[in-house]
């Protein structure tokens, strides 16, 4: 999909769902732990050039989004152009909607995207 993007095609104004999974632990009915970004439909936009650029950006970038590691602010700027394109969405709305649904979701039995039991 590179003529528009994801959000543009389906009028989201958040990330898909479908792009977002949870580890959940049975053990003590702890419930959902943690909500991610990676799913099989997330994995496979661009052929997975969005997942690995996501996850480079992640490495490179601190949740105030100073860089932390030896990639330059240049490369940074070029993966946030790329994703933003494809998805509609920068990498930080990305990683800040799985924050988000960390904490409407955790503890939970059940949520709206793919859980992963454990235990």
């Amino acid at each position: 999909m590179t003529q528009e993007s994801f959000r543009e095609k389906l009028s989201l104004t958040e990330p898909t769902l479908n792009w977002y999974g949870a580890i959940g632990f049975h053990q003590d009915n702890e419930g959902i732990r943690i909500v991610a970004v990676g799913t099989s439909d997330f994995i496979n936009l661009e052929d997975g050039k969005v997942a690995r650029l996501m996850l480079e950006w992640g490495h490179s970038v601190n949740a105030d989004g100073n860089l932390r590691s030896a990639v330059s602010e240049e490369t940074i700027s070029e993966i946030e152009a790329f994703i933003t394109k494809t998805t509609g969405f920068s990498p930080r709305q990305i990683r800040d909607y799985a924050h988000k649904l960390t904490e409407l979701y955790k503890g939970k039995q059940a949520a709206p995207f793919v859980i992963n039991w454990v235990g």
